[in-house]
């Protein structure tokens, strides 16, 4: 398979696809922080007063 892509388009191809990559595993980072401070009884309401 002849790869004729313009050098310019795998750039922008990877960048979309590592800003894909880290908004994933931005969200299961922040769902992994909720969950444990769920499972610890934190209270987020009593936090933000």
């Amino acid at each position: 398979m002849l790869d004729t892509t313009d050098p310019e388009d795998r750039q922008i191809r990877v960048i979309l696809i590592s800003a894909a990559a880290v908004a994933i595993l931005g969200l299961i980072a922040i769902a992994t922080v909720v969950a444990v401070m769920v499972s610890a009884n934190f209270n987020f309401l009593s936090w933000m007063e």
